[in-house]
């Protein structure tokens, strides 16, 4: 969904709207939902996320508010976390064949292991 004018407009998979928007949480995917505002709750600052569609469950953070000891917290089995040019993006082991919303639940798993980002 993209912000034109302080309106939503629908796109297919994912969702990069700011948290200030007014219709920010009704945006989010179910499956994805617990974990972006698990993470918002502990100071993370979000900047896209995806369930899964024909791609793996990511959410994506703002690499300058985020500290990058954040991939320790991550079983790299399931799922991952990883640092990019421009953000870092946690996301689901696409490659084990496995169902997105199993890979959703194993997100939520690892994120509310995090602490604090401070």
């Amino acid at each position: 969904m993209d912000v034109k004018n302080r309106k939503i407009e629908k796109r297919f998979g994912f969702s990069h709207i700011p948290i200030t928007h007014p219709n920010f949480v009704e945006q989010l995917e179910d499956g994805i939902i617990d974990s972006v505002l698990h993470l918002i709750g502990l100071g993370y600052v979000t900047t896209s996320s995806c369930e899964g569609h024909k791609t793996t469950p990511f959410i994506t953070l703002d690499k300058k508010t985020t500290n990058t000891n954040i991939t320790k917290y991550f079983n790299n089995f399931f799922v991952a976390c990883e640092v990019e040019k421009d953000f870092i993006i946690i996301k689901g082991n696409r490659n084990l064949f496995l169902s997105n919303s199993f890979l959703c639940k194993k997100i939520y798993n690892a994120v509310i292991k995090l602490p604090i980002n401070t």
